[in-house]
């Protein structure tokens, strides 16, 4: 980072957008004007389920990273933070905000594939939902009920 706050800005952009695209599909999952058919919503499901691992794997590391960089930033106490100021080191004072503006986007990758997650794991939900329920009320047609 080099301290520029509309640099921060575009780079948590994309996370926040891909975030508010899987919130957006999911919230159509259920509106009726929108509701996908079975059909697609198994190719979705399926195109997800190829990168699920490699999600699931870099949300990991980024738990990882984040858990880390966040016990850093705890270890740096008010004393020593007040102590830079005095001192006007603002090298450090940058260091730090560089590292939580990392976290803050990492942290929203990371709320990103975990949205892209619950949309997967939602749609496939859904899908089972209504292939029971086709099922039962084709069973109910065939007993005569």
């Amino acid at each position: 980072m080099n301290g520029n706050l509309a640099q921060f800005a575009d780079d948590l952009r994309p996370y926040l957008l891909r975030l508010q695209v899987s919130l957006d599909n999911l919230s159509g999952l259920f509106s009726w004007s929108a509701r996908p058919t079975e059909a697609q919503l198994e190719i979705r499901t399926a195109e997800m389920q190829r990168s699920a691992k490699e999600t699931s794997d870099r949300a990991t590391k980024l738990r990882d990273f984040l858990q880390a960089a966040l016990e850093h930033d705890a270890g740096i106490t008010q004393e020593t933070m007040a102590g830079w100021i005095v001192k006007r080191q603002t090298a450090r004072l940058h260091a730090r905000a560089d590292l939580l503006e990392q976290s803050a986007i990492l942290a929203a990758e990371l709320a990103a594939l975990t949205a892209v997650e619950a949309e997967r794991i939602t749609m496939a939900a859904v899908n089972a939902r209504r292939q029971a329920i086709a099922l039962q009320i084709e069973r109910e047609a065939g007993s005569g009920l």
